[in-house]
């Protein structure tokens, strides 16, 4: 049952792994879409379940063409209520879909968490092949350390040819 559930979890990893190698082809062949900055100011704090808020508001770009209203911030507003930030209006995992900004911090999380993604189920599923299966290791050390030890080298002395020379 041990050997079932893990090889359950790296068939569930390996399918992540999959998905996130995925999201990330497709956010870098949509990276050169543009990304529009300007300035977002909160006018409502949406109380989250587990505590906290998040910030909704208008955004309004630098140049004044693009107005959004009734947004949400990935990230967190100055002690004023503004901060700085971007909308992304095409491409893969646009942000007009999901009708939200983002703060300079993350304004490239589309584009680089899905390769973080990546990185980290690779650390998981070595770190887990590591603690599950260290007996195939020791058992090849100890497999290693019973084989027949190779010829001597002609260095060294062999008693049986040596007795061998010197009575002749």
């Amino acid at each position: 049952m041990r050997i079932a559930g893990q090889a359950l979890f790296m068939v569930v990893m390996g399918a992540l792994l999959v998905c996130a190698v995925i999201l990330g082809i497709d956010a870098a062949s949509t990276a050169d879409e543009p990304i529009v900055w300007g300035t977002f100011q909160e006018t409502d704090c949406e109380q989250r379940a587990k505590g906290g808020c998040r910030s909704i508001g208008t955004w309004t770009s630098d140049d004044g063409t693009i107005r959004k209203t009734n947004v949400k911030l990935d990230g967190w507003p100055e002690s004023d209520g503004s901060v700085r930030a971007s909308y992304r209006p095409h491409g893969f995992l646009n942000d007009d879909e999901n009708n939200i900004v983002h703060v300079e911090a993350f304004a490239y999380g589309w584009l680089w968490g899905p390769w973080a993604g990546v990185l980290f189920i690779i650390g998981v599923v070595v770190y887990y092949s590591r603690k599950w299966w260290p007996a195939r290791r020791r058992h090849r050390q100890v497999a290693s350390a019973l084989e027949p030890d190779s010829y001597p080298s002609s260095s060294t002395p062999n008693p049986a040819t040596t007795a061998r020379s010197s009575s002749r």
